[in-house]
């Protein structure tokens, strides 16, 4: 099982390598996977298992750290993408066609806050994505996310929890009482915990090499844990060349409890999956 930024693509090479279910792809590799199931958000292949009464041999279920997870998804999709180390707010038209989507949300949330201060509505306009991009910043992307308005489960899953609701974490729960052996698999620990997966699986040890990290397109760049990078647009970013680090947003919710509170309650399931896959780990 397996969620967008928590080193999918180095997983999906270690699945390449290991079986046979990409032998047959003909798409991107990790869409594949999630179209045949083994994405966190349908959990399609484990439930036809689960209906069939048929125990899971091997379950390794991946996680990330839920502030780095969205630092991360904020960084790679709207500031700089990856190893490529391209801005992308100097070039709008790079920019995914779900982070699109993204910033249509983000714009229609501020301007029906706009609205609601004033007694005439204006007209709707098509969404300038140039413009859009430079007002979002990583607060404003947190803001957007938690917001009491928004269904977590229409966020496209590099901006939604990992496990976004209870029936999720239930159905995960059940998975796991019928899997023969569960394996943690923490990007904070990711060699760590693979070698353990590849020695009790009785594989090589093979560790896939680390994809899609956040390559500084020039050297004038620098990444920051100060909290006000956090504040800044990407637009001040660019202008500042500055990256913000996951060590920035957790300075920020520290400092802001309504913040930190509705941040929590957002992913207050991946916390309880991080738990547990924790206690997983320290009974081996």
């Amino acid at each position: 099982m397996w969620a967008e930024k928590c080193a999918c693509t180095s997983l999906v090479y270690w699945i390449d390598h290991n079986f046979e279910e990409l032998s047959e792809c003909t798409d991107k590799p990790r869409a594949y996977l999630g179209r045949e199931g083994y994405g966190n958000y349908d959990f399609s292949e484990a439930k036809e298992l689960l209906l069939n009464n048929v125990q899971i041999d091997h379950l390794i279920v991946s996680h990330r750290d839920p502030v780095k997870r969205m630092t991360s998804s904020f960084v790679n999709k709207f500031l700089i993408r990856g190893e490529q180390g391209l801005v992308l707010p100097e070039d709008p038209k790079k920019l995914q066609k779900f982070a699109k989507s993204f910033l249509k949300t983000f714009i229609a949330l501020q301007r029906k806050e706009q609205d609601e201060s004033k007694t005439k509505k204006r007209k709707r306009k098509r969404v300038n994505y140039a413009k859009a991009v430079n007002k979002l910043s990583l607060k404003k992307f947190i803001l957007t996310i938690t917001h009491p308005t928004i269904d977590r489960n229409d966020l496209n899953g590099h901006f939604a929890p990992q496990l976004a609701n209870k029936k999720q974490w239930n159905l995960y729960n059940n998975i796991v009482k019928y899997s023969k052996a569960v394996y943690p698999l923490r990007v904070e620990s990711f060699d760590e915990d693979l070698k353990y997966i590849n020695q009790s699986m009785g594989f090589e040890d093979f560790l896939p090499e680390k994809k899609n990290s956040t390559r500084l397109p020039i050297e004038e760049w620098t990444f920051s844990d100060q909290p006000e990078a956090s504040v800044f647009t990407l637009a001040d970013l660019c202008s500042k060349k500055l990256v913000p680090k996951s060590a920035s947003l957790k300075q920020l919710l520290t400092t802001n409890s309504n913040l930190q509170k509705r941040f929590k309650n957002t992913f207050k399931f991946d916390y309880q999956l991080v738990q547990h896959l924790n206690h997983l780990s320290n009974s081996r």
